[in-house]
């Protein structure tokens, strides 16, 4: 067994914490982390294990994961512990201890994020493709998850969380700000041409109020279906119906923004981005002139870069 006393091995927790990505290490919050000798006899009774047959825990999360609750929705904190001479007895020497107490707590920490510690892992040696990455950084966005995990109650064909919400997440992730850091409104778009009347719409617009009224920032539900109907006296111009919901989400103002996220029934996060990714990801703004006016991209876009400064914005006529 390796010959590490308690207080460098409280040392080797402080330095796990550190070996954590940073983009999830800026967003731990209201979580304690304890150190203990060993687990006691509940402990591991309420995750299955038992003392008798010399089964044991490295470490253990208690809490609500954050893509569940998040600091707004729960008043404790999480807690998460690292057992001390379990993990002594698992390095077996004193040389591993500190790659055996790191993974321990990478482990916990994935846990809190409602990842498994492989997922993290991944995105630590930078193997996730586009859609990988923006998926993990819409985790941290706790409205967004709220609303994915609600909007099957509402029982509405063909939806997606779309536009800047989605595009403005990743643009806070990437500034290492708070993930609603700027966003106004979170766009729910759903394509339902069976009923063009407002009085339809409206009705799924008010259980939206009733099924999404704990959140602090606005969703607004729109019926695709029916733009056409008053985009022009909104916008000074007329428009051709939508065919398809992927069809209006192809015309949004900006090539980022042009972007939607659905849940589909096998609980997978399906993305639809006709222009890719990368814009999002290097952060560049530019306009998608399918439909858009100069006018309506520069009212669209003109104060983002005071709120996202590392933004570049193309201009209109470069686009």
């Amino acid at each position: 067994m390796g010959v590490v006393t308690e207080e460098e091995f409280e040392k080797l927790v402080k330095e796990g914490m550190e070996r954590i990505p940073e983009r999830f290490r800026k967003k731990i919050d209201n979580v304690a982390i304890m150190v203990e000798d060993e687990p006691s006899d509940e402990k591991l009774a309420s995750v299955g294990l038992h003392r008798e047959r010399g089964e044991t825990l490295l470490g253990l999360y208690e809490g609500v994961p954050d893509i569940k609750g998040g600091r707004a929705y729960r008043g404790f904190p999480d807690r998460i512990t690292i057992f001390r001479l379990p993990i002594l007895a698992e390095a077996g020497s004193a040389e591993r201890v500190p790659d055996v107490v790191a993974e321990t707590v990478r482990h916990e920490i994935a846990h809190h994020f409602g990842m498994t510690d492989e997922e993290i892992e991944k995105i630590e040696n930078g193997g996730m493709d586009k859609v990988e990455q923006l998926i993990e950084a819409l985790r941290m966005n706790r409205s967004i998850q709220l609303v994915l995990e609600r909007t099957e109650k509402l029982r509405i064909p063909n939806w997606y969380l779309g536009s800047g919400s989605i595009a403005q997440t990743v643009w806070n992730v990437e500034h290492g700000f708070d993930p609603e850091h700027g966003i106004r409104d979170y766009d729910l778009l759903y394509y339902d041409a069976r009923d063009l009347s407002y009085e339809a719409e409206d009705i799924v617009i008010q259980k939206g109020k009733k099924l999404f009224g704990d959140i602090a920032i606005p969703v607004e539900i729109r019926n695709e279906a029916r733009v056409h109907l008053w985009f022009e006296r909104h916008f000074g111009y007329p428009i051709d119906p939508y065919v398809s919901i992927e069809n209006a989400i192809g015309t949004f103002p900006t090539t980022a923004t042009s972007i939607g996220i659905t849940k589909k029934p096998d609980g997978t996060i399906k993305v639809y981005a006709p222009f890719g990714l990368d814009d999002i990801f290097n952060m560049v703004v530019r306009p998608n002139k399918i439909q858009s006016t100069e006018k309506r991209y520069r009212d669209k876009v003109g104060g983002w870069a005071a709120i996202w400064p590392k933004l570049t914005v193309v201009p209109w006529d470069e686009g």
